[in-house]
């Protein structure tokens, strides 16, 4: 499987401080933090430009339990934070 995105495709979206941020956070782990305060953890596996990104093996934590989702897309406007971890 593919991850990402080429440079040339973050280029024509992404302005270069979030061209870098992404590049960061591709095949890592992550952290995301939803605006409803719903907190993703699993592998940032793609960014789908504008709107939305992949995460794989997926954990959602949310009112002191967790539960595992797989494969997720979510959409950039539902996000607060990423943080690499």
């Amino acid at each position: 499987m593919e991850i990402g995105l080429l440079e040339s495709e973050l280029s024509q979206i992404y302005p270069m401080w979030q061209q870098q941020y992404i590049q960061r956070c591709l095949g890592r782990s992550v952290k995301v933090t939803l605006q409803d305060g719903t907190v993703l953890m699993g592998v940032f596996l793609a960014v789908e430009p504008p709107v939305s990104v992949q995460l794989s093996s997926c954990l959602q934590h949310a009112a002191g339990s967790s539960m595992y989702l797989g494969n997720v897309t979510v959409e950039m406007q539902n996000i607060l934070l990423i943080d690499v971890i």
